[in-house]
């Protein structure tokens, strides 16, 4: 059996654990009739990840002493990742260095862009959505950390997404089918920090701007915060901008967010992802998708690789389980595939990056 065959029959049977009925096993061993309730309870469109950095944009910046490698030279990392185990969709995505502020294209950096989309596609990967880690530098005030977007470029900005479709378009590749237009937008980390009522104006003109490009059928994905409870910082309370602005609403097709708030401490509940999954109950139309987690808790760093690696992996099990199961969502995409980069070790031995560390969106 394939392992994507695998990978679908456990998503079935944690579905099916969300809603089945059982009773106490006996003690003297006898079973008891299990009940699966006659309704679905979502469909399940897709699992993925962002494959690897293609090159290392401002957004990929290494603090440490590393060489960036492309994407496309890791043979064996792409096979074990687009051929083994089994993704249907990767994020991708379109970085400063893309563009200027008069929205005209930067070719060499559009041509990485091109590139990586092309080597999942060219191992069948069939979708693919994209996100802006930040827009081009003209376009944001403000510096490294402390990014802003410029209200006066928000036409701009649309412009040069429309831009950037039509030459991935035109060498080759399918627009993307989702498309958010900034990562993290209420950090003001390394992201450029988007507030709300100004992430409405750009949808609705996003929105807008894609159509008349002849790109209808690309949906707009929002908010995608770092975390559950940080989506009223863009939404509103409760999601009270879809309410309360219908042009918002009908712009954006597919509620998307990461999980980093399994990982935080003091700041995001459990009843996060409820409140989520009871406000985009509200919009039955809309899909949702977690696009992004990685790490793993405090105290993994501190295991030999491979029991931090399984900690790891069994730890993003679980928050895929709260995310699908309790966030009701259809699509599932961890970080990183892969990491590209090597980093020399206090032992002068050189290999990729270690996993699972707690907030390393690198792992």
């Amino acid at each position: 059996m394939k392992k994507s065959k695998i990978f679908s029959a456990v998503i079935s049977a944690m579905l099916l654990t969300a809603f089945v009925q059982c009773g106490a096993l006996a003690e003297d061993g006898e079973v008891k009739t299990i009940t699966v309730l006659p309704y679905q309870r979502q469909t399940i469109t897709g699992w993925g990840c962002y494959p690897s950095n293609y090159y290392g944009g401002t957004m990929n910046r290494s603090k440490t002493s590393n060489t960036d490698t492309s994407v496309i030279t890791r043979k064996a990392a792409m096979s074990t990742l687009f051929n083994d185990m089994g993704v249907t969709v990767l994020r991708h995505e379109i970085v400063s260095e893309c563009g200027n502020g008069d929205a005209s294209l930067n070719t060499d950096w559009m041509d990485k862009t091109v590139a990586a989309i092309k080597a999942g596609l060219d191992a069948g990967i069939k979708e693919y959505m994209i996100t802006s880690w930040a827009p081009p530098y003209e376009m944001m005030t403000g510096q490294s950390g402390a990014y802003r977007f410029n209200p006066d470029y928000e036409d701009k900005f649309s412009e040069f997404i429309v831009n950037a479709f039509d030459y991935i378009t035109a060498h080759g590749c399918p627009p993307p089918t989702v498309y958010s237009f900034q990562n993290e937008p209420q950090t003001g980390r390394n992201w450029c920090r988007i507030t709300l009522g100004q992430y409405q104006r750009i949808a609705k003109k996003m929105r807008k701007a894609l159509d008349a490009g002849g790109y209808e059928n690309v949906r707009l994905l929002s908010p995608e915060c770092a975390a559950y409870y940080q989506h009223a910082v863009i939404m509103g309370t409760d999601y009270s901008s879809l309410y309360e602005d219908p042009e918002f609403a009908d712009a954006v097709g597919v509620l998307g967010t990461h999980s980093y708030c399994f990982v935080s401490t003091g700041e995001s509940k459990d009843t996060d992802v409820y409140k989520f999954a009871m406000n985009a109950s509200n919009f039955p139309e809309k899909d949702r998708w977690e696009t992004e987690f990685s790490g793993g808790r405090v105290g993994f760093e501190e295991l030999d690789d491979i029991s931090m690696n399984l900690g790891t992996a069994m730890f993003a099990t679980e928050v895929m389980l709260g995310d699908v199961i309790w966030g009701g969502m259809n699509c599932w995409m961890y970080w990183n595939g892969y990491d590209s980069r090597q980093f020399t070790y206090p032992d002068n031995t050189t290999r990729f990056m270690r996993t699972g560390k707690l907030g390393s969106h690198q792992s």
